[in-house]
């Protein structure tokens, strides 16, 4: 995509790395392509907000979207590649919790309030 058109015709990479602690996991995903747009960077998990010329900016706010109702957050940062100077790429951050917190007093947690409509 927008390595090619940049001239850049190096392969692409993207590395999954999963890791946990005591009260969370975090997932990390990073690829070696163009980056973050430094322009309205802040604005990229919102609805509509888009830097391709055929997307509809709706894949990041919706990976942010689910994130927060398991109580999670998204992440977006630049990756330092110092191997590979032209290609910058990116590094998206899912963080779950391990545990949800309860959404009113007395009420289940939202996994076992969801498998128990199933």
């Amino acid at each position: 995509g927008a390595r090619l058109a940049a001239g850049d015709d190096s392969p692409g990479r993207i590395a999954v790395e999963v890791k946990k602690d005591a009260t969370r996991v975090v997932i990390s995903i990073r690829d070696n392509g163009v980056g973050l747009p430094s322009e309205q960077r802040h604005r990229l998990t919102e609805p509509y907000v888009t830097t391709r010329a055929k997307g509809t900016g709706l894949g990041l706010a919706i990976v942010r979207k689910i994130l927060e109702d398991h109580g999670g957050e998204l992440v977006l940062e630049d990756a330092r590649d110092e191997a590979d100077v032209h290609a910058p790429g990116a590094i998206i951050h899912m963080i779950f919790p391990l545990h949800q917190a309860q959404k009113k007093k007395g009420m289940e947690h939202e996994q076992e309030r969801v498998v128990g409509r199933v």
